[in-house]
């Protein structure tokens, strides 16, 4: 199951078994705080398909805080795996061999040849193995293969800090102390077993149902096994940001730490996120109650009044447009706050600098784009999807991406990268013949040839 390497053997001499970058860019990628990071760099190889015909499919490598490729392009999907203050430690990258979990320093940890493997923290994997015919799941030891959890049949497991998972199987759920070996039998069932660091629980469902799948009234069951809060909710999310978001007899609010109700009540919440390195990040959350819309910060503090306009926010842009009844639209950007009028004819941000209008029936179709800071308007051929792209770029089917300026670039593709500590994300870019970084400021970092 487990693969013994040397946790010592380095990747960095694999970096000189592919090309060498097309133009050198004395640069490097810097976290936000200073600490080691492997970001993800996508490429396009040929491979065959399963009739064996060639096909285009995308492989992942990894490119260092000094903008050095460590490890080469072979694997088609990964994950970070958090320490145990939730910060991405370690990447798992998987192909069809299995899975690598690669340190931050470029060092090899552990190879799985198992179908399927998921991190609890960056010591341990939960791994997933045909066996006679059945799916068995079990917890080894990163660094040495060592069984944690022997492998079974009709059993779930999921990481709930980075050396505490949640065992779930037909007779009951216990959680598991990977550390110590300890168990701690509980009388839920977890629907969302990450606990981010200062949360008190998570939450659970008193009952499953024939399906398998947790039912009825939730509540929150904190690490000693037992209720925290009993099963009293018609919804609860896990804890995000410092709060947990619960429904109950048609009204929504909010739990801080401490299980107190904060935040006001309302009829429906909406939580406004970005994609983190790992899961997403809350800028804010938009609110509903008695026919009018607001808006509130990370904190819960008040960052548009609830009124009768519509409020419309775009993933991954942070920024959100409020239509009034007149029709007149303001930009609002999350989560600072502040307001931007738009243009007349202008009802959809897609960046804090690039506004849009809705030419279909549904709103999504867009047929220009105009830029906040040079007043440039940009008209597309046909009615469009676009998309936001970060802080610096809108990418619409059919056309290059934009940039803040209003004027058409020069890269295909574009996507952001998050940054590690949660500050501005770097941006992955292609043009015709190269790929690579751009900094938060758009300037290139890393490239290479396509």
């Amino acid at each position: 199951m487990l693969r013994r390497f040397l946790p010592a053997v380095t990747l960095v001499v694999a970096a000189a078994l592919v090309a060498t970058p097309a133009e050198a860019v004395p640069s490097d990628l810097p976290a936000a705080d200073g600490k080691p990071m492997l970001w993800p760099a996508p490429g396009a190889v040929v491979a065959a398909d399963e009739s064996g015909r060639p096909d285009s499919v995308t492989r992942y490598g990894f490119v260092d805080t000094a903008g050095e490729l460590v490890v080469p392009a072979a694997y088609t999907s990964y994950s970070y795996c958090a320490d145990a203050d939730g910060r991405p430690a370690a990447v798992l990258a998987s192909n069809a061999d299995g899975s690598d979990l690669i340190a931050f320093t470029g060092q090899l940890i552990a190879q799985v040849d198992a179908p399927s493997a998921a991190c609890a923290g960056t010591g341990y994997l939960i791994v997933t193995q045909p066996s006679e015919g059945r799916w068995e799941v079990g917890v080894v030891e990163a660094a040495t293969g060592d069984p944690k959890l022997a492998p079974a049949a009709d059993r779930k497991v999921t990481a709930v800090t980075a050396s505490v998972v949640n065992v779930s199987q037909p007779a009951g759920e216990y959680f598991l102390d990977l550390t110590t070996g300890a168990t701690t039998s509980h009388p839920g069932w977890v629907t969302v077993a990450g606990l981010e660091s200062g949360a008190p629980g998570v939450p659970a469902a008193s009952r499953r149902g024939s399906s398998g799948k947790p039912v009825g009234k939730l509540g929150y069951l904190g690490r000693t096994g037992k209720w925290l809060i009993a099963p009293s909710f018609d919804a609860a999310s896990a804890f995000r940001g410092g709060y947990a978001v619960v429904e109950q007899n048609g009204r929504a609010t909010f739990l801080d730490a401490g299980f107190r109700r904060v935040g006001g009540e309302w009829e429906r919440i909406r939580p406004i996120t970005i994609r983190a390195a790992i899961g997403e990040r809350v800028l804010g959350y938009w609110v509903e109650a008695d026919g009018r819309r607001g808006l509130l910060g990370p904190d819960l503090e008040t960052v548009v009044q609830p009124g009768p306009g519509q409020i419309d926010c775009e993933p991954e842009a942070g920024v959100c447009v409020v239509v009034a009844p007149d029709g007149a639209a303001d930009l609002v950007q999350l989560p600072q706050g502040g307001a931007a009028t738009l243009p007349p004819g202008f009802t959809r941000a897609l960046t804090a600098r690039l506004v849009a209008d809705r030419s279909s029936g549904d709103g999504s179709g867009v047929t220009r784009i105009r830029s906040l800071d040079s007043g440039r308007t940009v008209t597309l051929p046909a009615p469009a999807t676009c998309r936001g792209v970060g802080r610096l770029f809108v990418t619409c089917s059919g056309s290059p991406a934009i940039d803040g300026n209003g004027e058409q670039t020069e890269f295909i593709s574009a996507t952001t990268v998050p940054d590690p500590a949660g500050g501005l994300a770097y941006y992955w870019v292609t043009t015709a013949n190269e790929q690579g970084f751009l900094d938060p400021d758009g300037r290139w970092r890393y490239r290479e040839a396509r």
